[in-house]
C-alpha cells in the first residue's frame, strides 16, 4: 500500500465500559487504535476535531461490530461532503452504515457470505430509513 497511501495518524477508540483484557502482556486495554492514510498530494480542507472517541459498545449483529457514533465521527472529519468511504472488510456493515448517516456515498467488500447477508440487510435498513438502525 505504501506504493499508493502515506501513513497520517494513528487515531484512538476509548473503550467505555467493559473490562477488556490482553491477557498475553498482563493489561486492561482501554483504547483501539484506527490508522490513518492518505493518497498524497494530501488537501487539508477539515476543520479541527478531536483524534479519540468513545460513541459505546455496540455487538448486536457480529461479535466483532463496531460503534456507529464512532465511525460516523471520522467519517464527517475526514471524508468531505460527496467523498467516497471505502471498507475494505465490511463485517457487519458499521462503516457503511455510518457512511449512509453520514450522507457519504460508500464501497465496502465482504468475503464471508453469512456476514455478507447480514451487513447487507442492516445497510438496506439504514438506506431505506436514513436512521442508524442499531437504535
Amino acid at each position: 500500500m505504501q506504493q499508493y497511501l502515506t501513513y497520517g495518524w494513528m487515531f484512538a477508540i476509548h473503550h467505555a465500559g467493559g473490562d477488556l483484557r490482553y491477557r498475553k502482556l498482563i493489561l486492561h486495554n482501554k483504547w483501539k487504535p484506527v490508522l490513518g492514510f492518505y493518497k498524497p498530494p494530501l488537501d487539508v480542507w477539515w476543520k479541527w476535531f478531536p483524534d479519540m472517541v468513545s460513541g459505546g459498545k455496540e455487538k448486536t449483529e457480529h461479535e466483532w461490530q463496531q460503534s456507529t457514533a464512532e465511525a460516523v465521527h471520522y467519517i464527517e472529519a475526514l471524508c468531505p461532503p460527496g467523498g467516497v468511504v471505502l471498507d475494505p472488510m465490511v463485517g457487519s456493515g458499521t462503516v457503511c452504515v455510518a457512511a449512509i448517516l453520514a450522507k457519504r456515498q460508500w464501497i465496502g467488500f465482504e468475503k464471508i457470505a453469512e456476514t455478507v447477508d447480514k451487513a447487507r440487510m442492516r445497510i438496506h435498513k439504514a438506506q431505506e430509513h436514513k436512521v442508524d438502525p442499531t437504535l
